[in-house]
């Protein structure tokens, strides 16, 4: 749904007038790491089988890395896969029973640091195909997710949750800040003819 004062229910000309919508682009901060100094310590084959309950110590271990979490991928047994792991300060791994579900995992040999914390843009590819697939023109490659607020003509400003910005144009959408999935807002409807349509 388009944002705008009527569709916030100010409805009357001297309340529109009354009222400055402002968008703040919202950003995610992105984290990149590099190597310390610090050597990693696999899981040898015996680590394996007390972890994972095999036997004939003739698994193989790779430790492996993804946003802040280590991991180690095991071959070589009945119970191949990528399984959660921890680091201690010696750089000793020690996995555990738990697969992983992450994907795109980097393998590393050494102890990872904190390289860049980076405010990045969220992504917003998807929720500008379900605008493009409502109707809204231009909206493929020139959409951003912005923190909507209104301020009155006294300065008091007010929260009014989040919109994905097309142009000069908003339009409502949910955000989830922890798996900064955005859905926009739209309206299923059937237009004159009977056909179903999707509007924003």
């Amino acid at each position: 749904k388009q944002i705008n004062s009527q569709t916030l229910g100010l409805d009357t000309l001297s309340v529109q007038d009354a009222y400055t919508p402002k968008g703040t682009a919202v950003t995610r901060d992105v984290t990149t790491y590099k190597d310390g100094g610090t050597t990693l310590a696999a899981p040898d084959a015996a680590a394996i089988d007390a972890a994972l309950g095999t036997t004939g110590a003739s698994g193989t271990a790779a430790v492996k890395f993804k946003d802040g979490n280590y991991f180690v991928e095991v071959t070589g047994t009945t119970k191949n896969g990528l399984y959660e792991a921890t680091v201690d300060a010696a750089g000793a791994v020690t996995m555990t029973a738990n697969k992983a579900t992450v994907t795109g995992a980097g393998t590393v040999t050494k102890n990872q640091v904190v390289d860049a914390v980076t405010p990045t843009p969220v992504d917003t590819v998807a929720a500008a195909t379900a605008l493009t697939n409502a109707g809204v023109t231009g909206a493929t490659g020139n959409t951003s997710l912005v923190k909507m607020s209104f301020e009155d003509k006294n300065g008091k400003v007010t929260d009014a949750g989040y919109a994905l910005k097309v142009g000069n144009d908003y339009y409502a959408a949910d955000y989830d800040e922890k798996t900064g999935e955005i859905k926009a807002k739209t309206v299923n409807y059937t237009d004159a003819t009977g056909a179903a349509k999707t509007g924003a």
